[in-house]
């Protein structure tokens, strides 16, 4: 598979059109370490296979360390 190599603009277009989702999770009854978690694979979905899923996998990967520790530290 190749990479897709978008612009800034059709990357901000595709932010954009992540609203509704991002919303569903912000709203949900669920913690928010879980929200958090949640918003970060909606942005890998959406920009995987392009020059942006670096940095979002790098965020989510990030977010997912965060949480262990956080459940570590509970314990």
């Amino acid at each position: 598979m190749q990479m897709k190599i978008i612009t800034d603009a059709e990357y901000l277009t595709i932010i954009n059109g992540l609203f509704l989702k991002l919303f569903v999770i912000n709203t949900s009854d669920i913690p928010d370490m879980d929200k958090i978690i949640k918003r970060n694979e909606v942005y890998v979905l959406a920009t995987l296979g392009t020059n942006y899923q670096e940095h979002d996998i790098k965020d989510y990967i990030n977010t997912l360390k965060r949480a262990i520790e956080l459940k570590c530290q509970n314990h």
